[in-house]
């Protein structure tokens, strides 16, 4: 696809439950992969905007009792 891509996670202590772990895996994977398909710019645009490699990340974090699973990407 012509694009380099870090992958930064953060907030990897953060504890799910195993099932639950399960059930956002489809939905996290489709996330991931729109923000290279659309959100990420190949590698000669982002050289000739002057950005540097692309990066996507994944942060998950709890407020309270909920846990909050954001997936974002710089394009």
């Amino acid at each position: 696809h012509g694009k380099t891509v870090n992958l930064k996670l953060v907030g990897t202590q953060v504890m799910v439950d195993k099932a639950l772990a399960e059930k956002l895996y489809d939905p996290l994977l489709h996330l991931v992969r729109n923000a290279f398909d659309h959100g990420i710019e190949s590698d000669s645009d982002r050289q000739t905007q002057g950005k540097p490699i692309g990066e996507i990340e994944i942060r998950a974090y709890q407020q309270g009792n909920r846990t909050f699973v954001e997936v974002s990407d710089d394009g």
